[in-house]
């Protein structure tokens, strides 16, 4: 193998690396344990297009199958069905980065008491 080749594999896994959103390790190694890594990883993805970033969790339920993620100290905004991968914010059902961008901001806006 070339010099050159291996720069560019070193350069692309760095790059991989430092693509990947922060989850704390108790979540990380929880959301393993329970098979659904790759769907933190993405929803930790979601939250830091959204400007914000995953700052703990727990787990709930039955067998612990719901997933609490938060996003502010205690905050359980994110939960997480592991039975279903069914992922809400604030109550409202995200799918992708946009949905959740939208259910994030329409939280974050104040209500109009007159309305």
């Amino acid at each position: 193998m070339k010099t050159s080749e291996l720069k560019q594999i070193i350069r692309e896994e760095i790059r991989k690396v430092l693509a990947e959103a922060y989850v704390p390790d108790n979540i990380l190694k929880f959301a393993k344990h329970k098979g659904v890594d790759a769907l933190v990883k993405k929803v930790a993805n979601w939250a830091e297009k959204s400007g914000s970033s995953i700052k703990g969790g727990t787990a709930i339920g039955k067998n612990y199958s719901t997933l609490l993620l938060d996003l502010t100290r205690q905050g359980g905004e994110i939960r997480i069905n592991t039975d279903t991968d069914e992922v809400t914010l604030n109550g409202k059902t995200v799918k992708d980065a946009r949905s959740f961008k939208n259910a994030l901001q329409e939280a974050s806006t104040p209500v109009d008491p007159k309305k």
